[in-house]
């Protein structure tokens, strides 16, 4: 394992950037107190490496998050969090897929810090493949649990969003785990199902039947294939209206894709940064320069007036929203490259993603998103106008101050 690098008493464990995937060393095996026959049927775990992966990352989590989640650094984290939202004019945030790791846990470090009146408020959308392990592997335990979420937890600025849950496909963009078509330029890579597959469609036609709003993590377009095509099932068995089915970052998908999601009428939530971050650096390894320059292709759904929004995934791009319009915007790397530009998106569209067509994700377009009378006085005071200053400027307009619920917080930073 990792003990030549680390020291044999030391205990070790490295996650990888996309925090799917994680190293432990001995000693780290040994703190855990997990063996290998905890993980005996799982096939993205690799013991003799001490690497866990994808669904094997999954069931780490929940029995190592009173270790990982030291209350004292994620109650700092959650702080500098706070002073993230205000310093990026931020008055909404939202968790699709929550908890992570330990519900009791989580929630009650993040009560800690929204008792102290941020200005902002959190939307938290269950975990439905989470809640599913804990609630002894039913879809229906996890199902009854998530009914009575808001009525036991929800306060003043934390809000579980009713009928709505958060399912997985395929791996991650950032371990090039993610489902492809064509295969990778190297063996050393491959798409891993984040959710074996028959539990997926399962999930799906469970919480689809039920009238959820679904929201899918996928990213490849094998992985996003998969999806459209057990939703294209479930509609043709059993039809819905205004059912916005979502789906999340989508890193690679083509013209074809983005017209059978236009025909089932399912929506977007991408992570336009994939762009900047991975482009120049998959054109060389893993997907090449066709594949690696056309990813996020924001357009070809925006063209068919698909409802896309953007987010950060943080911290997987920053929590800047003007940062990922001007992305977007722009479609330049971070080596400066400019990739598909036929690609970009005018300003107006872009900022819509950040604010009214956010909003609609989270299915709460009445309230929050833009400036309206009836609606919750939430906005964002810029020290220059997106609509006029240079493109390339977007994501270095300062944020004055933000209005949270009428009242003027002003940013100091």
């Amino acid at each position: 394992m990792l003990n030549k690098y680390a020291g044999e008493n030391k205990p070790v464990g490295i996650i990888h950037r996309s925090f799917h995937e994680i190293y432990l060393n001995d000693a780290a095996i040994k703190l855990f107190n997990i063996s290998e026959n905890d993980f005996a049927n799982n096939p993205q775990v690799n013991w003799q490496k001490g690497h866990f992966y994808e669904g094997g990352w999954l069931a780490l989590v929940p029995k190592i998050g009173s270790v990982l989640l030291d209350p004292a650094n994620y109650q700092k984290g959650l702080a500098m969090m706070t002073e993230l939202m205000l310093q990026n004019g931020i008055t909404t945030i939202a968790e699709p897929g929550f908890p992570s790791s330990d519900f009791k846990m989580e929630y009650a470090f993040l009560k800690n810090e929204m008792n102290k009146q941020p200005p902002y408020d959190i939307y938290l959308i269950p975990n439905g493949t989470q809640l599913y392990g804990m609630a002894g592997n039913s879809n229906e335990k996890a199902e009854k649990q998530m009914q009575g979420l808001a009525e036991k937890y929800n306060t003043d600025n934390i809000f579980f969003l009713p009928q709505q849950v958060k399912l997985f496909a395929d791996g991650a963009i950032y371990s090039l785990a993610m489902q492809m078509n064509e295969p990778y330029l190297s063996k050393q890579f491959h798409g891993e199902w984040m959710t074996p597959l028959e539990l997926f469609q399962q999930q799906l036609s469970f919480y689809w039947s039920k009238g959820y709003k679904i929201h899918v993590h996928a990213n490849g377009d094998k992985g996003i294939q998969q999806v459209v095509d057990f939703n294209k099932a479930d509609q043709k068995t059993h039809p819905r209206e205004n059912h916005r089915f979502t789906l999340h970052h989508m890193g690679y998908f083509d013209a074809n894709i983005a017209e059978q999601i236009n025909s089932l009428n399912i929506e977007a939530s991408v992570n336009p940064f994939y762009l900047w971050a991975l482009s120049d650096k998959y054109s060389e390894n893993g997907l090449g320069p066709q594949r690696a320059e056309n990813l996020v292709r924001v357009k070809e759904l925006t063209k068919r007036n698909i409802p896309v929004s953007f987010h950060s995934d943080f911290a997987m791009a920053p929590a800047e929203p003007l940062t990922l319009a001007w992305t977007a915007i722009n479609r330049v790397t971070s080596e400066n490259s400019a990739f598909s530009q036929n690609q970009r998106l005018d300003v107006y569209t872009a900022m819509k993603g950040i604010t009214i067509d956010a909003a609609r994700t989270l299915n709460l377009e009445d309230k929050i998103g833009s400036i309206k009378v009836g609606k919750i006085a939430n906005f964002t005071i810029l020290k220059e106008n997106p609509f006029t200053v240079d493109p390339m400027k977007i994501k270095d307009i300062p944020v004055a101050a933000v209005v949270y619920k009428g009242k003027w917080v002003q940013n100091k930073h």
